[in-house]
């Protein structure tokens, strides 16, 4: 009887503690930052940024699938651009925006 109770209570209490846990992770995420960029880089299917502001201050490139996703395709080196991103570091995958100035 004791044991029935056990195994009905665990995935309750399993769930409950991945809910807590992913909670806690979603809301620990630094909020977006914003720098000035510039474009260093740009070739079909990759572009590299110099990112400038806090946190920044290096090279990103990135690959066919985030130029896509983050509409770079037409950018020229020189072009001047607006990048935010939601980690510590600048990283392709923290990329949330790129905006042409």
């Amino acid at each position: 009887m004791l044991t029935r109770r056990v195994a009905r209570v665990v995935p309750v209490l399993v769930a409950v503690a991945l809910a807590a846990f992913a909670g806690t992770v979603l809301l620990h995420q630094p909020p977006p930052t914003t720098a000035p960029g510039t474009v260093t880089g740009a070739r079909p299917g990759e572009v590299c940024l110099h990112v400038q502001g806090p946190g920044a201050g290096h090279d990103v490139c990135l690959d066919r699938q985030h130029v896509e996703h983050l509409a770079l395709a037409g950018t020229h080196p020189g072009d001047c651009v607006e990048v935010t991103w939601t980690s510590d570091l600048v990283v392709a995958g923290s990329l949330v925006r790129v905006v042409r100035c």
